[in-house]
């Protein structure tokens, strides 16, 4: 055997763990003398769902994890191809979470960017002045 073969197994044996057992088999097209096919493109990869997202940050907020909805929350805020509810929504949820913590300055900034999107949200301009703020 030569000093690739023993990575053509190792590399075959991969394969047929991921295909679940069926075992590959190494091309030999030089034998035949005609050039192996380039292989497909992989399909695409599925498109972010900035929904699904902002509704997962809504479930980890109901479910006491607000570190993950911040994050997630943060992400949709962010993400170019978010709406302006989205964002608005997003921005708010985030505002929540440092409200919750009792930090001030971070709970106002939060809600003046959800202010940015919905601006004549009466509940977010109320909730700017609550905590001294101007919105």
């Amino acid at each position: 055997p030569t000093p690739a073969a023993p990575a053509v197994q190792q590399t075959a044996g991969r394969q047929a763990a991921r295909d679940g057992g069926a075992a590959a088999r190494p091309r030999d097209t030089a034998a035949r003398g005609t050039p192996q096919a380039a292989p497909a493109n992989p399909p695409a990869a599925p498109a972010v769902s900035v929904k699904d997202s902002l509704n997962a940050a809504n479930d980890a907020f109901d479910a006491n994890q607000f570190d993950t909805a911040m994050r997630l929350g943060t992400w949709v805020y962010g993400y170019p191809a978010a709406t302006a509810v989205q964002k608005g929504h997003a921005a708010v949820l985030v505002a929540t979470i440092y409200g919750q913590r009792s930090d001030v300055d971070n709970t106002l900034n939060w809600y003046h960017n959800a202010l940015k999107y919905d601006p004549n949200n009466q509940t977010i301009r109320d909730a700017i002045r609550n905590l001294g703020g101007t919105p």
